[in-house]
This record gives C-alpha cells, sequence and structure tokens, in this order.
C-alpha cells in the first residue's frame, strides 16, 4: 500500500535526470513526470485513507472487511488504472518520445 516508493521513485528520477543529462523540457520526461505525479497523488489520495481502514480490520481478524474493502469497486478500479499507468511509463521508457 502508501509506502515510501513514490517519494522515493520522484527522487531518483530527478538524480537520474542530472546524471544522464536528460533536458527536462523533453516530452518524454515531462510525459513520465505527469503519469508519476499521478501515480504519486492516487497513492496519497486514495490509499492513505483506506489502508488504515484495512489495517484496523487486519488488526481485529476481521479478513472479510479487509478482503472487502480491497476488492470493493473503486479500489479494483483505481488498482487497474495505477497498473495502467505502469504500462504508460514502460512505453514512455521502451518508445522515447521526443
Amino acid at each position: 500500500m502508501v509506502t515510501i516508493a513514490p517519494h522515493l521513485t520522484v527522487v531518483s528520477g530527478l538524480v537520474t535526470l542530472m546524471l544522464f543529462g536528460y533536458s527536462t523540457i523533453d516530452l518524454g520526461v515531462l510525459a513520465t513526470g505527469v503519469v508519476i505525479l499521478a501515480l504519486v497523488l492516487i497513492e496519497t489520495q486514495y490509499w492513505a485513507k483506506v489502508r488504515p481502514r484495512v489495517r484496523d480490520a487486519l488488526d481485529w481478524a476481521d479478513n472479510a472487511a479487509a478482503v472487502a474493502l480491497m476488492r470493493g469497486p473503486k479500489s479494483v478500479a483505481i488498482g487497474r488504472i495505477e497498473v495502467s499507468l505502469g504500462f504508460v511509463i514502460v512505453a514512455l521508457m521502451v518508445f522515447r518520445p521526443r
């Protein structure tokens, strides 16, 4: 769920930009930045609200409630959007729009 990974992705991406000399106005860099920001927003806005409820359900050994939260229509849709955005990032790395 929500971890430090989105923040490390942003920081490591900025370091990579500097180390490899990519232009920050390159279309591929800008598009990837927008997609990563969308992922970070999803992580911080949606999963940050759901995570405590799932954790509480698991702490109370209410696995059915935890599963219901994770398999709810909104959680499934958000998860699919995140996976799709991951594929977009890979496509941007492979095809490198200029």
